[in-house]
C-alpha cells in the first residue's frame, strides 16, 4: 500500500471518528432538551414556552462570530437551525402554517429552511386561514408575506389591538434571519407570527401599527418619530372606514410602556385613535453573518 493510501485511510477513519463524536454529542443535546421540557414550567406553559426566537438568534450570532474555517457559514446557520427546531418539537408539538397567495414555493422553501426539515407544514392560499389556526392552535406557527404598501386586502390589520394577553398572536421572527447566497427560489420576505412573547437579543425590530385619522401626514409623524431618536421605516399603509392604519418597523426592541413611544403617542393627540405593537424579532443577519444595519 502506498503512502498516499494509507494516508487517506488514516484521514477517513478520522473522519469517522469525529462524525460518532458529533453524532454524540448531537444525542446529548435531544436528552438535555427532553430534560427540558419535563420541567415544570415548560410543561403548565405547553408550546408558547418553546418558541424562544431571542435565544436562538443569541445562539445562532454566537456560532457565527465564532465561525473560522473553510466550511461556509450558511452551512453551520443550516445544521444549527434544524437542531434548533427538531429541539423545539420534542418539548411541545409545533407546526407551521404557510401562507403564499402566490409564489408558493418560495415560501414553502423559506419555512422549510428556518423551521427544519421535520416540523410539520401545510400551505395555504388565504392569510385569514393561517391566522384562524394559529389563534386556535397555540402550537402553530403562521408565516405570512411581509407586508407591502398598496395592499387590497392586507392581513396584518387583524393584528392590530389594544389589550394584548398571553394569547394574542405576535410576530416573532422576520425571515430569511440568515441569508445564504444563492440559497432561495425568489427574493422574498415573510413573517413568523405565533402565540408567544418576543424576547429582546442585542439587535431587534419592532412593528408598530398606528390608527390615525387621515389628515395625519407621514411628515409629522416620521418628525415626531425622529425626535425620540426612533428610527424607523414605513412598511405600509391601509385606509379603513374612513382611517389610516400605518405599518412602522422601529429599529430596537420597543415595550408599550417606552416612554419615547409614549410622547410620540400623546404628540399624536386627537389624530390618533389606536396604537398597537405586533411584535419584534431579532434583526437578519447578512451573507457574511455579520447583523443588517436594518432589516430591510
Amino acid at each position: 500500500m502506498s503512502d498516499d493510501v494509507a494516508s487517506l485511510d488514516a484521514l477517513r477513519r478520522e473522519i469517522d471518528a469525529i462524525d460518532a463524536a458529533l453524532h454524540d454529542q448531537v444525542m446529548r443535546r435531544a436528552a438535555v432538551m427532553q430534560a427540558v421540557a419535563r420541567s415544570k414550567d415548560v410543561a403548565e406553559a405547553g408550546s408558547a414556552a418553546v418558541l424562544r426566537p431571542g435565544r436562538e438568534a443569541t445562539v445562532l450570532r454566537r456560532l457565527i462570530r465564532r465561525h473560522s474555517g473553510s466550511l461556509p457559514v450558511a452551512v453551520v446557520a443550516r445544521i444549527w437551525r434544524e437542531l434548533m427546531s427538531s429541539a423545539a418539537a420534542l418539548q411541545a408539538p409545533l407546526r407551521v402554517a404557510v401562507c403564499a397567495p402566490s409564489h408558493s414555493v418560495a415560501y414553502f422553501d423559506l419555512a422549510r429552511s428556518h423551521f427544519g426539515s421535520s416540523t410539520p407544514m401545510t400551505l395555504h392560499r388565504s392569510a385569514s386561514v393561517v391566522l384562524r389556526a394559529i389563534s386556535e392552535n397555540p402550537g402553530t406557527i403562521g408565516l405570512l408575506p411581509l407586508p407591502q404598501e398598496g395592499e387590497s386586502d392586507p392581513w396584518w390589520p387583524a393584528l392590530v389591538v389594544e389589550e394584548q394577553t398571553g394569547q394574542t398572536p405576535r410576530v416573532v421572527w422576520r425571515l430569511p434571519f440568515f441569508e445564504a447566497p444563492g440559497a432561495r427560489f425568489e427574493n422574498l420576505a415573510a413573517l413568523a407570527v405565533a402565540v408567544a412573547q418576543p424576547e429582546e437579543t442585542e439587535a431587534d425590530g419592532t412593528l408598530l401599527a398606528l390608527e390615525t385619522a387621515q389628515t395625519l401626514s407621514r411628515a409629522r409623524l416620521r418628525e415626531l418619530l425622529r425626535v425620540q431618536g426612533f428610527g424607523e421605516r414605513i412598511l405600509a399603509g391601509h385606509e379603513e372606514s374612513g382611517h389610516r392604519l400605518t405599518l412602522l418597523e422601529l429599529d430596537g426592541f420597543v415595550r408599550r410602556e417606552d416612554d419615547r413611544l409614549q410622547t410620540v403617542l400623546r404628540g399624536l393627540g386627537e389624530e390618533l385613535f389606536r396604537s398597537s405593537i405586533l411584535g419584534s424579532y431579532p434583526v437578519p443577519l447578512g451573507p457574511s453573518g455579520a447583523m443588517r444595519e436594518r432589516a430591510t
